[in-house]
């Protein structure tokens, strides 16, 4: 799942663990039957989304100038399906 945010934070029993501002929060689903492959591609359908519009009235990517080294990870986040992307 992503959303595009203005801010995002992880909170673990009352503690705020991380926080990103202006952002995408991806909420990824990894199984242990998935393959380096695996998530590989999604990781590359993520970046290859055009979720902003541009001066001529189509879509762009601007994930990629977004990219910082801030990140959020929540380890055990509960997610998996049967569904592949």
């Amino acid at each position: 799942m992503l959303q595009r945010v203005k801010s995002a934070s992880v909170t673990v029993d009352g503690e705020l663990i991380s926080t990103i501002g202006k952002g995408i929060l991806v909420l990824a689903a990894v199984s242990k039957d998935d393959t380096e492959k695996d998530v590989e591609s999604m990781a590359g359908k993520v970046l290859k989304l055009k979720m902003w519009d541009d001066e001529n009235g189509g879509r762009v990517s601007k994930l990629s100038e977004m990219l910082e080294p801030a990140d959020i990870s929540a380890h055990n986040f509960t997610g998996s399906g049967n569904g592949m992307f």
